[in-house]
């Protein structure tokens, strides 16, 4: 029995930090094509967070879609429906420290909290709402 767990154990020890080191790969891979879609003008679908600021309400889960026509939001709970970010209307702003875009909509401050540590993408979403 105690053969079994030493076994275990040093599997463990010797496959996670390889498993780590391949998921972290293929993030920056898809972090990379994302920024490269938003570049030539393709659409682009982007998990995120969302809330509305001074509403009282938790976060949401929601999908970002940034196309050629604009940057829309969604929410998986459907609080939120194709609401979009990038009408001469609507302000945003880019908060790096948060990785979080605040966009003013119809008077309301709307958050999207993107995937933490990613400068590059939110450089790349940034660019295509400030056009």
């Amino acid at each position: 029995m105690w053969d079994t767990l030493v076994v275990i154990v040093g599997f463990a020890v010797v496959v996670d930090p390889l498993l780590r080191r391949i998921r972290r790969l293929s993030q920056e891979r898809r972090i990379a094509r994302t920024v490269a879609a938003l570049g030539t003008g393709g659409t682009v679908r982007i998990r995120c967070d969302a809330r509305f600021r001074n509403a009282g309400g938790k976060r949401h889960r929601a999908r970002l879609v940034v196309q050629a026509e604009g940057a829309f939001l969604s929410t998986v709970d459907g609080k939120v429906s194709n609401l979009e970010l990038s009408t001469p209307a609507a302000t945003v702003e880019i908060v790096n420290d948060l990785s979080m875009v605040l966009c003013n909509v119809d008077g309301r401050q709307l958050e999207v909290l993107l995937p933490a540590d990613e400068d590059r993408l939110l450089k790349a979403i940034a660019d295509v709402l400030a056009r």
